[in-house]
């Protein structure tokens, strides 16, 4: 009964709010780990492709993000998923943002920059830095009411690790990181990959390291580059569109292809770009099924 409660607030908050995107580049390790592993089939399944990834302004949804993350795991039956997806990410393949970003003079100015354009990468992700007594915190988090699963936690700060390791170099690993989610049976990977201390069952998803890092310059710096991704990212920023909620995209493209006889769940998924699962579960967030 608890569950079914909250489900009904969700689906009350869902129906009045438009569905939350993100880039699609920022799913872009998850796509190149599945390829690796012999599982591509699960792109297809969300009716994602290369073609995809290769648009700067493609955008998919954040259930969509959060399923794909789970899917892999269950596909491969990999327990850290999330954390080896993110150690295929790469600068020159990243998002807009993170080149942006990579391109400042200082590790300071990377994360102001960053975080004043946080909204091309993600609507919905929200990127905090305080210091105080010496000690900077990066805390990530989503807007109230999206899904953020532990798998999905893991693949954000195992991402910014790895981009931040290849950009700076392995020598900066005075850290810690932080987590909300209880820990894990095994932490292995968590070690490897994080190479720091690893604390479960904290307030939020954090990287906490000294605030004197801020003022590392970055060897990747470029003004010159800095000044055309930029322009870049805000002509983007200004083309996001206010999103329908679900139902009215469902019923716009329902209208046109009954007409053809093309009333199937999956033409639709691939229209929206999503997988049926995610679909149903979406159209039970708004109240209703795909046969109403």
């Amino acid at each position: 009964m608890v569950f079914q409660n909250a489900k009904m607030a969700s689906s009350a908050r869902s129906s009045s709010t438009p569905p939350c995107t993100l880039s699609v580049r920022l799913a872009l390790p998850i796509a190149t780990h599945l390829r690796a592993l012999g599982a591509a089939s699960v792109l297809a399944e969300f009716g994602l492709d290369q073609v995809s990834f290769e648009n700067p302004d493609a955008r998919m949804e954040h259930a969509t993000w959060v399923d794909l993350l789970a899917r892999g795991a269950e596909v491969t039956g990999d327990r850290d998923f999330g954390l080896h997806a993110a150690e295929r990410c790469e600068p020159t393949l990243q998002d807009l943002i993170m080149l942006l970003a990579s391109s400042q003079a200082t590790i300071r100015d990377a994360y102001f920059r960053g975080m004043r354009y946080v909204r091309v990468a993600h609507e919905g992700l929200a990127v905090d830095l305080s210091m105080k007594d010496g000690v900077a915190s990066c805390v990530f988090a989503c807007r109230p009411g999206l899904a953020h699963p532990p798998i999905l936690s893991e693949y954000v700060l195992a991402m910014w690790i790895v981009l931040g390791e290849q950009i700076l170099g392995p020598e900066g690993q005075r850290r810690e990181i932080q987590f909300r989610h209880p820990r894990p049976a095994d932490t292995a990977e968590h070690e490897r990959i994080f190479r720091s201390p690893v604390h479960f069952g904290r307030p939020t998803d954090a990287i906490v390291f000294p605030a004197a890092t801020l003022d590392e310059m970055l060897v990747t710096a470029n003004p010159y580059l800095s000044g055309i991704l930029e322009k870049e990212v805000r002509r983007i920023a200004e083309n996001i569109p206010e999103e329908l909620t679900l139902i009215p995209r469902a019923r716009a493209w329902l209208t046109r292809e009954l007409a053809a006889g093309n009333a199937a769940i999956e033409g639709l998924a691939e229209h929206l770009r999503m997988s049926p699962r995610t679909l149903r579960r979406r159209l039970g967030d708004e109240g209703t099924t795909y046969k109403q």
